[in-house]
């Protein structure tokens, strides 16, 4: 079929629908000092929140893994990007981390293993390992994080939390009422009791998806994998402080929880609704494309 400009400006408009731009995008990293700054293949900035030996680092195998130790204690990891901003309902900014873990799964705390999506309004953005788990330079930051439990004894294993813009805390710690609120709790208990849900060399993929809705704010969290099912799956709206615009992505596994946490794969992508606006000049150009291709047709 030959392509008129009428079916090429008729596909433009389809494929604006949802532009997707990808913000972060690293599969495999190049190698770096162990505890030091690490370089993704996009240029962005990877951070360790301990300056311990052996916090941050690859697997120095074939498979280049960027690997953060949680053996000695709770440690977290801080990708930094451009500020993305929902600014028309529909947007949406998605952040998956792929990850599996070495040695065993634990089952002795909650909100054990979070993922969040912060912006640094007011605060001072991480630039250097060692960020800890509170510091008054996070005084400032917003956002949402997602705490899940690995424990099936859990009867709600998924908490979606909102940041207090005055707490010290960035991802490390999730007190209620000091420095985050939380926003819900939810997802299925569905046993065997006393039984980790996440196992050891599994493959899992842990989503967070903010989606600006005419109230406010949609949170939705998913953890994929293995045989985890719809255990982690939840989603709650934020309507009265709404945050839509966002540059760190975060990443904590707390002291107790598994030894190891190998990343395979750090995405954040920006999905945006085009304004009404750009439609309108776009079906300009295709009534105008189209009496050009009719009196080429009649000539």
């Amino acid at each position: 079929m030959k392509l008129t400009p009428t079916l090429l400006l008729l596909g433009a408009i389809v494929s604006l629908a949802h532009a997707q731009v990808t913000v972060v995008n690293d599969s495999a990293w190049s190698s770096p000092v162990a505890n030091a700054y690490v370089g993704g293949s996009s240029g962005l900035n990877y951070y360790g929140s301990s300056g311990s030996t052996g916090n941050l680092s690859l697997t120095g195998d074939s498979t280049n893994l960027l690997t953060l130790n949680t053996i000695g204690g709770g440690r977290g990891l801080a990708v930094t990007f451009a500020t993305q901003s929902l600014a028309s309902v529909g947007d949406s900014l998605t952040a998956s981390i792929q990850f599996k873990m070495a040695g065993p799964v634990y089952t002795s705390t909650s909100n054990n293993f979070r993922i969040a999506l912060h912006n640094n309004t007011g605060g001072t953005a991480i630039s250097a390992n060692n960020f800890a788990n509170t510091n008054t330079n996070f005084v400032g930051y917003v956002g949402y994080m997602a705490a899940v439990s690995v424990d099936y004894l859990d009867s709600t294993p998924v908490a979606l939390f909102d940041k207090i813009s005055s707490g010290n805390a960035l991802i490390g710690q999730a007190t209620e009422g000091t420095q985050f609120t939380t926003l819900a709790q939810g997802g299925t208990n569905v046993g065997p009791a006393d039984n980790p849900a996440l196992i050891a060399g599994t493959n899992y993929t842990a989503s967070l998806v903010i989606t600006r809705i005419a109230s406010g704010v949609n949170i939705a969290y998913s953890l994929t994998g293995g045989s985890v099912g719809s255990v982690y799956t939840f989603a709650v709206d934020d309507t009265s402080s709404a945050v839509t615009s966002f540059n760190t992505l975060l990443l904590h596994v707390n002291s107790g929880t598994w030894d190891t946490t190998q990343l395979q794969n750090v995405n954040v992508s920006l999905t945006a609704i085009p304004e009404p606006s750009t439609y309108a000049s776009l079906v300009g150009l295709l009534a105008l494309g189209f009496v050009a291709w009719r009196r080429r047709q009649t000539a």
